[in-house]
Order: C-alpha cells, then sequence, then structure tokens
C-alpha cells in the first residue's frame, strides 16, 4: 500500500500523537496545588553554634514548651547541642528549640535554656516592679542549692537548683540569719539563695 503525504506531514503527526501521549503523564508528575486555607510546611531552623547540657543529673529533651510535654530523651551533662529557635516562655520557663546527634541518630525537641552553658535567654514579660537580671551566677553546692522565696531561713523552699547550673541574678543581697542572701531568677520568679554557693559567671 502506498503512503501519501510528505515526510515533513508525517513528522508534525508523530509529534502531535507524543505531545497528547505523554501529556497526561506530566500533568501526574507535577505536585499537587495546596487546598485554600492550608499553611505550607517550612524548613527546619537551622542549627546554631553548638553549646553543652549543664544538668549533674540530666536535662530533659521534650516535645513542646512545657513541663507536660513528652520527654523525647534525657541529654547527659557535657552534651553538645545545637539551638535552633528560640527563647519560648512555657510555664514560666524559658525553653530553647535544639537539635542533638546521638549514635548517629538526630533529634530536636526543647529543653530549659538555664541548664545550657553559654546559653543567652531573654526576659519573660513582665510588670514595671518584676526584677531585672544583671547578671549570671553558678551554683557550687555539691548536693543543690535551695532557692527560698525569701531571704530567710524561715521562708519556704521553693525548688533545689543542681549543682553547675546557672542563674539570672539581680545583684540584690539580703542579710538574715547570719546568711547573705542573693536575689536569682528563675523561670522570670525572684528566688533566694545563698551567696557562698554562688559564684559570679564571667560574660
Amino acid at each position: 500500500m502506498r503512503r501519501t503525504g510528505s515526510p515533513m506531514g508525517r513528522f508534525l503527526v508523530w509529534g502531535l500523537v507524543a505531545i497528547l501521549v505523554l501529556a497526561p503523564l506530566t500533568a501526574q508528575a507535577a505536585p499537587p496545588k495546596p487546598l485554600p486555607g492550608t499553611v505550607q510546611a517550612t524548613a527546619a531552623p537551622a542549627p546554631g553554634a553548638a553549646t553543652t547540657a549543664t544538668a549533674s543529673v540530666g536535662l530533659r529533651l521534650r516535645e513542646g514548651p512545657y513541663l507536660n510535654s513528652a520527654v523525647i530523651l534525657v541529654l547527659k551533662r557535657g552534651e553538645t547541642v545545637y539551638p535552633a529557635a528560640g527563647p519560648v516562655w512555657g510555664d514560666g520557663i524559658s525553653w530553647a528549640y535544639v537539635v542533638v546527634e546521638r549514635a548517629g541518630v538526630r533529634h530536636e525537641g526543647f529543653c530549659a535554656t538555664q541548664y545550657l552553658a553559654h546559653y543567652q535567654d531573654n526576659v519573660p514579660p513582665k510588670d514595671d516592679d518584676t526584677p531585672v537580671a544583671t547578671g549570671k551566677v553558678k551554683v557550687t553546692a555539691y548536693g543543690g542549692l535551695r532557692l527560698r522565696v525569701g531571704p530567710g531561713l524561715s521562708y519556704s523552699v521553693e525548688r533545689i537548683a543542681p549543682r553547675f547550673s546557672s542563674l539570672s541574678t539581680t545583684g540584690v543581697t539580703r542579710q538574715a540569719d547570719g546568711i547573705t542572701w542573693q536575689e536569682v531568677l528563675v523561670g522570670g520568679k525572684a528566688l533566694w539563695g545563698s551567696q557562698d554557693y554562688l559564684d559570679p559567671v564571667s560574660p
């Protein structure tokens, strides 16, 4: 049977057929458009300069910036972490979003900034009469330092700061019960500890 039409005509016909066949495949390979009202995913924060965990009994890495958030793992004292975002405030505590690699596995989550070396946290929203931090001190008490709600042994203990932990201080001191008490800030709240067990930290 004799073919009709010029070579150029046959080329155009086959080109058109190829376009019709491949066009649906190309459309299927394209990424779907987001639905109205949806939020596009963004890249994870880039890790910053390395720092280390300072909590002597371990620092909990949590899924969120709250004390009731699930614990991902417990960081060892001296373990290297990479802050990627923060600080943010939750439950009266300053938290940083950090990245840590252990045994080749990458973990991400929130930990309290007061147990990170060389971390410059910010001050939480405050009223005009809230104390302002003027420096840092390090706890030297071997079994941890009792922090009280007031400058004296008659005041209740609010919490115990672990040895080697870093605290913000207002620089204010008071004398009571033969002890020099220094005012420190924990989660934006003013507490008092014996100055004998608080060493200044150089900026």
